[in-house]
């Protein structure tokens, strides 16, 4: 177990961005994921989408909450 926060912070002064690097592939997979969720999110018919459930969750839980999910769903 580790501090996660301190772990990204401690790797991010260590690297030095470089000229080369393409992030474009990346930028396009992150929207695509995005618009997925946000239509999933916006769903209203049945069966309930789990991207549907986690927008509801988020919608009433505080700020501060803490919900745990079923391996499969990491990505929402």
């Amino acid at each position: 177990m580790g501090d996660i926060a301190h772990s990204l912070w401690a790797i991010s002064e260590r690297i030095t961005p470089q000229s080369a690097w393409d992030f474009s592939l990346f930028l396009r997979v992150r929207d695509a994921l995005q618009k997925d969720i946000h239509d999933g999110a916006a769903h209203s018919g049945f069966p309930l989408t789990p991207q549907r459930l986690v927008a509801d969750l988020r919608a009433i839980m505080p700020r501060d909450g803490i919900v745990s999910l079923d391996n499969g769903m990491y990505k929402i």
